[in-house]
């Protein structure tokens, strides 16, 4: 009746006669009684050894029958005086009672027939099964409860030591991952499409602690941060993101960790449970291991995922602190050295530099403080163009901040031990360059990159099919007549331009371009007749003879510009589309009479500009009263400017 009261307690009403039936087989009717079956351990287990297994309690094999035995009532003798009172103490018992009879059932397996005869323990985890849900929450309310407490406990967060580089609630958690690790060995249930469940619960379980832990963690790192608006790299600091950065390699599945880690890559919680093991038996059983395992995978690495926005929160706040920080630094030199940013204002940096990055480098992880690192390249190249755009006005300061941040390129470099490759020539690199370049050039060279832009956005209007060629296009015949020096142009007619009710006198105004080269009339404009035609294909037949020098048609960079327009009723005029012809293609004839044969017709598609970063370069300009850029902001850029 005792034993009937203690088995009701934990065994579903189904499995309470198997149950009983099993240990009254094993117990003999005599030892029962609860006086005898919790008496003298030694007592009861020869008794029970002698009269129903036969097995002398003077072989090796009495003895791991009897420490099993022995346990057993504890347990039980545990339930009974625990009762119901306490949930979380029966859930864990239970568990323990499992393990002990797995313990005997796997003796029973092994030991020779003598001993046990026919009467092999199996079927055990039938009589759980109730409970095996309650042991993996209870295993994970624990995790959770100790991560808690272990951050809680964790001493400013500083690590363990200075060549470990995390903190005791790191190595903490851990052993409590280590925990879920053993519970699921010792598992090991049987029955495959329940196991199944187990294993994707506890995975589900060990992640949510993972993640559980990087956001409790993550909550000093508040602590870390100057308040003052200077950027401190503390140890604190870096701490957080080890911590971060162990944890998320330790979920990530052995495929998707960095190869920065190097050869000695951390043994992933994936590998500790053994789970590859577990999914080809899965596999084998019941075609659903690959199933799981993608599951398992992918639960890992989301939240892999989830710890890495984590950590680019904090590196993002460490950038907040960090750009207004250098500079604020970096106008304090410029103060004092007059507004010039030269190459011997570098030494300045550098030791700012090295004040916070010697930090991170000896207390950061090596793949963490490499990402730090490049957010911090980049965050420096982001501050030069900031400080230039408010600071420098000149392409000669250009230059110097150029060169500056060549010279900062090899200070990151760190002989090799610092960024190397793509990290350093990175696409925010190429761009700071590209940009850089585009400032530190001399005007005249700027305009002719801008002619330039216009050919090749005209070439890539004349590739466009017809359907998409939207703006119309323009009709004319070309060439060059050497004998008098003159480009001779007929504007015959414009097709398909876009009409609308305010059209009401469209013409076309011809230029050449780069002005600042054909100094004998820079600034000349030649106009079409303006007269009303309310029409989709106004037609011009003018002709006009422009002077150009023979030696300025090859030049790169050196076109003749047409820019349709129209002029409405109100006195407004309304830019229609643009259409440019490279003069190295102008083809050139000795005389007049050779004109007429050799001149080349031209169907050339009316475009708008693409603004690009030289256009936008000579409109700052012009508005800082740069001579070069005004003119041809005045004479052509400005007929633009509703496009631009």
């Amino acid at each position: 009746q005792h034993l009937h009261d203690i088995v009701g307690l934990w065994t579903p009403t189904v499995d309470k006669l198997s149950l009983l039936f099993l240990l009254s087989s094993y117990f003999h009717p005599l030892f029962l009684h609860p006086i005898l079956l919790f008496s003298s351990p030694f007592c009861c287990s020869f008794s029970i050894f002698m009269l129903r297994f036969n097995v002398d309690y003077t072989v090796n094999f009495f003895l791991a029958l009897d420490s099993r035995f022995e346990q057993i009532g504890r347990i039980v003798k545990g339930l009974a005086a625990t009762r119901t009172s306490n949930e979380e103490h029966l859930i864990s018992t239970t568990y323990q009672l499992y393990v002990t009879f797995q313990e005997l059932q796997e003796l029973s397996r092994v030991a020779e027939k003598r001993f046990f005869g026919d009467q092999q323990l199996s079927l055990i985890h039938v009589w759980f099964k109730s409970y095996v849900v309650k042991w993996i929450d209870l295993a994970a309310m624990k995790c959770k409860k100790g991560i808690t407490e272990a951050i809680k406990n964790d001493k400013q967060t500083m690590a363990v030591t200075e060549d470990v580089g995390y903190s005791s609630s790191l190595v903490d958690t851990m052993t409590l991952f280590h925990n879920m690790v053993v519970f699921w060995k010792n598992l090991k249930w049987p029955d495959p499409e329940e196991a199944y469940s187990c294993s994707s619960a506890l995975t589900i379980s060990i992640a949510d602690a993972a993640l559980h832990y990087v956001v409790e963690v993550y909550k000093k790192a508040d602590q870390c941060f100057s308040t003052d608006g200077k950027f401190i790299a503390t140890v604190q600091l870096c701490t957080i993101l080890n911590n971060m950065q162990t944890i998320r390699d330790k979920l990530s599945p052995p495929e998707l960790l960095s190869d920065e880690i190097g050869d000695t890559k951390p043994v992933g919680i994936i590998d500790e449970l053994g789970l590859q093991e577990f999914f080809d038996w899965l596999e084998q059983e019941k075609g659903i291991g690959l199933k799981l395992k993608e599951f398992v995978n992918r639960t890992m690495h989301n939240t892999a995922d989830d710890i890495s926005n984590k950590m680019s929160t904090g590196i993002f706040h460490l950038e907040k602190q960090y750009i207004p920080a250098v500079q604020k630094f970096i106008e304090e030199i410029l103060l004092k050295h007059g507004g010039a940013l030269s190459v011997e204002n570098l030494q300045y940096l550098e030791e700012y530099f090295n004040t916070n990055l010697t930090v991170l480098s000896k207390n950061l992880l090596y793949p963490t403080f490499k990402l730090v690192l490049r957010k911090v390249w980049e965050a420096t190249l982001r501050i030069f163009m900031e400080i230039g755009d408010t600071h420098l006005t000149k392409p000669s300061q250009w230059q110097a901040c150029r060169n500056i941040a060549l010279s900062l390129k090899e200070y990151f470099r760190a002989d090799g031990e610092g960024l190397v490759g793509d990290d350093l020539d990175s696409p925010a690199f190429k761009a700071f360059l590209f940009d850089v370049d585009r400032r530190s050039q001399p005007t005249n060279i700027l305009v002719l990159k801008c002619c330039s832009d216009l050919a090749a956005q005209q070439t890539m209007a004349v590739d466009l099919p017809t359907k998409q060629q939207q703006f119309g296009e323009l009709s004319l015949t070309i060439g060059y007549l050497k004998t008098s020096s003159v480009i001779e142009v007929k504007v015959l007619e414009a097709r398909n331009i876009p009409v609308n009710k305010t059209c009401y006198m469209p013409y076309v105004e011809l230029q050449m371009l780069p002005g600042i080269l054909f100094h004998d009339n820079p600034n000349e404009l030649y106009t079409t007749k303006k007269y009303k035609q309310q029409t989709q294909n106004p037609q011009f037949r003018e002709t006009f003879q422009i002077p150009s020098h023979s030696s300025l048609m090859q030049l790169e960079g050196t076109i003749l510009s047409l820019v349709a327009s129209n002029y409405d009723a109100t006195g407004k005029d309304h830019f229609l589309g643009l259409c440019v012809v490279p003069c190295n293609i102008i083809p050139h004839c000795i005389d007049a009479s050779e004109l007429g044969r050799s001149s080349m017709m031209l169907n050339i598609p009316l475009f708008h500009i693409t603004t690009s970063g030289v256009f936008l370069e000579l409109v700052t300009r012009h508005q800082r009263s740069d001579e070069v850029a005004s003119q041809l902001y005045t004479t052509f850029i400005k007929k633009l400017k509703a496009n631009l």
